[in-house]
């Protein structure tokens, strides 16, 4: 976040948001022979993708996974409706 502008005095040059979540994911070649896409996929991908689609511009969006694995956990927690999943989500809003 600070490599474009996030918590310094000038302005971000790129308005960015960040989704993270923590868990297995399937990485490697997909595809045909032809064209193979080098990526990962999994339930963990998903996730972080859609609580990526819910940050704004200079914020984090974590996981109740992530942040678990932290020693003093975010202030800002929020339940969100992410696309593929039942229920409610616990998340974790941290602003640059």
């Amino acid at each position: 976040m600070r490599a474009v502008g996030y918590g310094s005095w000038e302005e971000p040059f790129v308005e960015m948001g960040i989704g993270l979540d923590v868990g297995e994911a399937y990485v490697g070649n997909i595809g045909q022979r032809a064209l193979f896409d080098f990526t990962a996929v999994g339930d963990v991908v998903n996730t972080a993708s859609r609580l990526q689609g819910q940050a704004s511009g200079g914020e984090i969006v974590l996981s109740d996974r992530v942040a678990e694995g932290l020693s003093r956990g975010p202030d800002k927690r929020v339940e969100l409706e992410l696309k593929g999943k039942s229920e409610p989500q616990l998340a974790y809003r941290v602003t640059m």
